[in-house]
């Protein structure tokens, strides 16, 4: 009975923790030293200030919708390298918008929300995974990473045919679940290898 009251408090503790807390400086760090060194390259290198930046509008997003904080830093770096004004222009005139370029759209009023800021971004990005997840017809984790990529025409096609399988890790289409996955996990390790170089400091 009393379920949904106390899931809807969790989540607002869960928002409010995300709001107030500060970011770790390994989290930082750890963030910082992936976007330098993770292909694509970056015009200019991402600085310490930059990464608490990402890291904390990341974690806002993904306490609001409930979503994997590594995973849509892994979006910002695949889909944008982590540029707050990212457009991409797609077929049929839409464009894809913002630090994690999520539905691609024909309005550019919608294109300037999503590039106004990096909270926008990031929760435009994770808005889109969480209805993938929670979509009809999506029967793994890879196919709603699939679904974020390119829909369920990837989903779909890739269920008849993977060919994009044995391609380099960093290649789209089919291969774009592994890929996000490969990145946060390069996300993860390098956020670890900040904390252990921290103690070994201290």
């Amino acid at each position: 009975m009393f379920a949904p009251t106390i899931k809807l408090a969790l989540h607002a503790i869960r928002v409010l923790w995300a709001l107030l807390a500060p970011v770790d400086p390994q989290d930082a760090e750890g963030l910082r030293v992936f976007a330098n060194n993770t292909y694509p390259a970056m015009d200019s290198p991402m600085t310490s200030e930059k990464a608490f930046e990402h890291f904390y509008y990341a974690r806002v997003a993904s306490a609001i919708y409930q979503q994997d904080v590594h995973t849509l830093l892994a979006f910002g770096k695949h889909e944008s390298n982590f540029e707050q004004h990212a457009i991409t222009r797609e077929v049929g005139n839409k464009m894809s918008c913002g630090v994690t370029t999520p539905i691609p759209t024909y309005s550019k009023d919608e294109c300037e929300r999503q590039t106004s800021s990096l909270l926008a971004g990031y929760s435009a990005g994770a808005e889109h995974l969480r209805g993938w997840y929670q979509a009809g017809d999506v029967r793994s984790q890879i196919e709603a990473l699939r679904g974020v990529g390119g829909g369920y025409r990837l989903i779909r096609a890739c269920r008849e045919h993977p060919v994009y399988r044995d391609r380099a890790p960093y290649d789209d289409l089919c291969n774009i679940g592994n890929t996000f996955l490969l990145m946060r996990g390069s996300l993860i390790e390098s956020i670890k290898r900040a904390h252990k170089q921290a103690v070994g400091a201290s």
